[in-house]
């Protein structure tokens, strides 16, 4: 999830300069992209902070800390705030992501709207907790926000770049 977010933030949150790369690039492309990334996004988030215990999320993991005694009000404040998060975005998810409500999509309503700073706040408790969680469990904090490498956005906008130069000449 936090690499899918890197990307996207890479790719549509940057600078006018990248939105206008991949305008003159593949339009039609990055439109679409854009559209899946949100829904995916959305997606995942919703379903880490699902109530469900059987699976891997928020609430499962606090219901395993919870039977060895490694729960912490730390941990709990943290898990609130990114059931918070998904309780923006619920909405969105039921009614147009997971499912297409008619009433909702012949409406064109937007569903699930928040702030950027919010989708920030969302990923930096979700390290938190995840660092939480690790030291509780004794692994120590596990730092995923840097999810980048060889092949990645930056690249493929660095070919875009160079592409696009090649071909002005």
């Amino acid at each position: 999830m936090q690499t899918c977010y890197n990307t996207y933030s890479a790719l549509f949150e940057d600078t006018p300069e990248t939105f206008a790369l991949m305008e003159k690039a593949a339009a039609l492309f990055f439109v679409d992209l854009n559209n899946i990334y949100i829904d995916y996004v959305i997606l995942q988030i919703c379903r880490i902070a699902d109530n469900d215990i059987r699976s891997l999320t928020v609430h499962g993991m606090n219901t395993l800390l919870h039977k060895s005694n490694l729960y912490s009000q730390d941990i709990d404040d943290l898990s609130n705030e990114l059931t918070k998060h998904k309780d923006r975005l619920n909405i969105a998810r039921n009614k147009v992501i997971g499912h297409s409500d008619t009433k909702t999509i012949l409406s064109k309503m937007t569903l699930g709207q928040h702030t950027h700073a919010e989708s920030v706040e969302f990923f930096a408790n979700l390290q938190k907790y995840m660092d939480l969680v690790g030291i509780a469990i004794g692994i120590g904090p596990a730092d995923y926000q840097m999810t980048g490498g060889p092949g990645d956005v930056y690249d493929l906008l660095k070919l875009l770049r160079l592409g696009l130069k090649h071909e002005e000449i």
